[in-house]
């Protein structure tokens, strides 16, 4: 009798069949009812199952509808399609927030938060998408939204923060939202793992076998080269460990849990404050402000630590033309450009061949070369710092190939050499034309 009335008073969500069934049990009268044994041991079964679910709900129904893991997944399908539709190139990679060794350790520190959002490469996000989503709505559910903060965006902040500090490279580009996804992913594995939490071994033995895969495809996202941004695996490894601490050391209820999920709530005011941090600043002129001395071929050129020096040719990379021997910007190889800085032996000839073909005469079967002005916004900024003779006396070739314009050479002479800028496609050098302006200004040639 009384589990019909749980039957004809439950409706549809699960709260409402724990209060009936609570209710009918607080109704039922003190003494006991004698059963037939083929009925004991039925009415036993049913027990203990409803007593099992019972325990089992106030954990899985505790922090009503999910917020912050659509949040989440908003965050990083927006930071992705800002890469997209802005279209800054490499530099705008660093413009929209994206973590670097050398900005962080310059005092950059919104980028921690900010860098977790932006995203070059479509398989990473699909798989940090995927990875918040299926450990996303495990963790809220369970421990409450300020503990899913600190198993994300905090865990992603721990490992830029730590790989930015061990780098050895200050100018990659790191990838956060892989950090994010790992420390998530790392939290909802721990959850399944935990005594405390009574789920029953059918959702533990679901859930914990495509968490471990997409763990296994985070980590192959290591070994990074080229295109795209680069993943940390110290930053990975940091951003599991405070994952795993975020819902391991403190239990879903008590006092300290609720402190803890309080102050989970600081993330979302770090991440607005990142934003602005990162608003304010001009990471063009900071990388114009900061940098170094290269000497190549007998000219000394100041470029900025992005511009990596080349000793051999790469003819294989993927490309318009071979990386050549001398300076290759890898912050717009991130974004699948090609920017290079040359010196090439040789005076030239006002109507011979490029230097392009000077140092790969190959391409003579490929490519089509014409005389064209230098991309506009960088000729005024290379015009405002050399004045309009210098300006004038520059040799600007746009190639061509099928028809279509696929890069552009700079050359400007020095003496008996040419520094030469390669820009593929052309419109690369209007990412930043000041810097790349003054790269080219700013070459001369070595004391005898």
């Amino acid at each position: 009798v009384e589990l019909r009335r749980v039957a004809d008073l439950a409706g549809a969500r699960d709260e409402r069949v724990v209060h009936a069934s609570r209710k009918a049990i607080d109704g039922m009268p003190a003494g006991t009812v004698e059963l037939e044994p083929e009925l004991r041991t039925y009415a036993d079964r049913v027990a203990d199952r409803l007593e099992l679910f019972l325990r089992a709900a106030p954990a899985l129904r505790r922090s009503g509808a999910l917020r912050v893991t659509p949040a989440l997944l908003g965050l990083l399908t927006l930071g992705y399609l800002s890469v997209l539709l802005l279209d800054g190139g490499g530099p705008g990679l660093l413009r929209l927030g994206a973590a670097t060794p050398e900005l962080m350790q310059a005092g950059s520190l919104g980028r921690l938060v900010t860098g977790l959002w932006v995203q070059t490469d479509p398989i990473a996000l699909l798989l940090s998408i995927y990875g918040v989503w299926l450990a996303g709505p495990l963790v809220e559910r369970i421990y409450g939204r300020g503990r899913v903060l600190w198993a994300s965006v905090g865990a992603g902040a721990a490992g830029l923060g730590l790989a930015s500090a061990l780098a050895r490279d200050p100018a990659v580009v790191w990838s956060g939202s892989v950090l994010l996804a790992t420390g998530l992913v790392c939290a909802a594995v721990t959850v399944l793992l935990s005594p405390r939490n009574e789920l029953p071994r059918r959702t533990r033995r679901v859930l914990a076998l495509p968490l471990l895969l997409l763990l296994l495809a985070l980590a192959v996202m290591i070994p990074r080269e080229g295109e795209g941004l680069d993943v940390s695996a110290v930053g990975m490894v940091t951003a599991a460990l405070v994952g795993m601490l975020a819902v391991g050391l403190v239990p879903p209820r008590g006092l300290v849990a609720r402190v803890l999920g309080g102050l989970g709530g600081l993330w979302v005011l770090a991440t607005l404050v990142g934003v602005g941090w990162v608003a304010a600043e001009d990471p063009s002129a900071f990388s114009l402000e900061h940098r170094r001395l290269q000497r190549i071929g007998g000219v000394t050129l100041r470029v900025p630590l992005r511009l990596a020096a080349v000793t051999e040719r790469d003819p294989e990379p993927a490309g318009p033309w071979p990386v050549f021997a001398g300076l290759h910007d890898r912050l717009a190889q991130r974004v699948g450009d090609r920017v290079q800085v040359l010196v090439v032996s040789g005076p030239g000839e006002p109507e011979g061949s490029s230097a392009l073909l000077h140092v790969d005469a190959t391409l003579a079967r490929e490519v089509v070369e014409r005389p064209a002005p230098p991309p506009p916004s960088w000729l005024r900024a290379y015009r405002a710092r050399m004045g309009e003779a210098e300006a004038e006396a520059l040799r600007s070739t746009v190639v061509r190939r099928d028809g279509q314009d696929i890069g552009v050479v700079l050359e400007r002479s020095l003496g008996d050499v040419r520094v030469v800028l390669l820009a593929a496609p052309g419109d690369a050098l209007e990412h930043d034309p000041a810097l790349y302006a003054a790269v080219l200004a700013d070459a001369e040639l070595d004391a005898p």
